[in-house]
């Protein structure tokens, strides 16, 4: 039977079924009784945010997908409210640095997943360079905002 209520993670706030984020943390809500296991990733999510590497900024949707894809490969991360400005609510996913190539190769793999349509070009040996998009392997400038070859948006400071 499913909860009457969804809770959030972080501050344990109750919401109606229809609500999807935390009004004070911003965090996606899940049902009750959920709330031990955050983001239903098994146990993989980091508790801390210090020597965390980032792997992708992205729109609640893709931010979630790619968390699950490195649930699937074994790899601990966090998945946090981007920081606020700009249009929309921006997600980043982060993993321990021991992890960021591996998380660099499943970024690239989801990004390959959900955008079937990338030039085979723009894949796997290219994403590797710090002058390359992670997510197709297009080469960008250092100071890029966004991808040319798949739009992208880079976090500042990259």
């Amino acid at each position: 039977m499913e909860s009457a209520y969804k809770v959030c993670p972080r501050c344990q706030s109750e919401f109606l079924p229809s609500v999807e984020l935390c009004g004070d943390c911003g965090l996606p809500l899940v049902w009750e009784g959920e709330a031990s296991e955050p983001h239903g990733d098994g146990g993989l999510v980091l508790s801390s945010r210090e020597g965390l590497v980032l792997v992708r900024e992205a729109e609640l949707g893709w931010a979630r997908g790619l968390a699950q894809a490195l649930a699937r490969a074994g790899i601990p991360h966090r998945l946090d409210p981007g920081p606020a400005g700009g249009p929309g609510v921006r997600w980043v996913v982060s993993v321990g640095a021991a992890d960021a190539v591996r998380a660099q190769a499943v970024d690239a793999e989801y990004a390959r997943s959900e955008l079937p349509d990338l030039e085979d070009s723009h894949a796997p040996e290219a994403s590797a360079s710090e002058d390359a998009c992670p997510a197709c392997g297009e080469p960008v400038g250092g100071d890029a905002a966004e991808c040319p070859g798949c739009g992208l948006v880079f976090a500042p400071g990259r």
